[in-house]
């Protein structure tokens, strides 16, 4: 939230018509986390929703906020993750790979805004990154 606080600081220019929040790590799968971000930066009922696809999150989230910048919309694209909720510090094939971080910008129509992105995907290799429990093929726990 902050590096969206920031962002919207920077751009000195105020709210925004719709927020994107690329994560792979939301506060939790329902609710998405974006709406919840965009009530705290006090954006109002804004159009607001996460990208999962985590390592390249930012990437996916850019070109979908530059496809509603297209449409005439001012949008806030925030990148966020904890992977240390999820990746075990000791698992030296993994923990030097992924760390905490955010950062945001604020894309508006008319200004420099992105011409062409190139996207694409390997499922052919799932067993690299998996990250076990917590989806509909291995559910977590319902306790709250």
């Amino acid at each position: 939230m902050q590096a969206g606080a920031r962002a919207l600081e920077h751009d000195g220019i105020g709210g925004v018509d719709a927020l994107v929040l690329a994560t792979t790590t939301p506060e939790r799968t329902c609710p998405a986390t974006a709406p919840l971000v965009a009530t705290r930066l006090g954006l109002g009922p804004v159009p607001a929703f996460d990208v999962n696809a985590v390592c390249s999150g930012c990437l996916y989230g850019l070109a979908t906020a530059n496809g509603l910048v297209a449409t005439r919309s001012s949008v806030l694209l925030i990148a966020a993750d904890t992977f240390s909720t999820i990746i075990d510090p000791n698992d030296r094939r993994t923990a030097f790979l992924f760390g905490d971080g955010a950062g945001a910008v604020v894309l508006r129509p008319g200004s420099d805004t992105v011409h062409a992105l190139t996207l694409g995907s390997d499922g052919d290799q799932e067993d690299l990154t998996l990250t076990p429990g917590g989806g509909s093929r291995d559910p977590g726990s319902t306790e709250r």
